[in-house]
């Protein structure tokens, strides 16, 4: 299976998994794409589900369906350790499928003042 099919199983997938409150643990997800990709590992199932508009939390992966999960989830990212350019590249994924979900109107213009746009 080439990752482009294994994408759309993913987000088909998580369309069940919308809010936090509904987040599904990473290793259900990558279980439930292995019968469509038997050797589909972590590290493939991470570098595909990273260019998805999906957030993660301590839970597991979840579609944000409210501003404050995105900013939460862009905090989580800092938390982990993950440099603001990246998560900040994270976040405009899923702003550009979902932009009612900025969870500021000036949020643009503040991460261009931080050469971050």
């Amino acid at each position: 299976m080439n990752n482009f099919y294994i994408s759309l199983r993913f987000m088909q997938f998580m369309n069940g998994h919308r809010g936090q409150e509904n987040a599904v643990p990473r290793e259900r997800a990558l279980a439930h794409l292995q019968p469509f990709a038997p050797k589909l590992d972590d590290r493939t199932f991470r570098e595909i589900y990273v260019r998805q508009p999906i957030c993660s939390c301590a839970e597991g992966l979840f579609i944000p369906v409210r501003p404050f999960e995105v900013k939460e989830f862009y905090e989580y990212l800092l938390r982990k350790g993950m440099d603001r350019d990246r998560a900040w590249a994270r976040v405009k994924i899923i702003l550009t499928y979902y932009p009612n979900l900025s969870w500021s109107s000036d949020l643009d213009k503040q991460m261009e003042l931080f050469g971050q746009s």
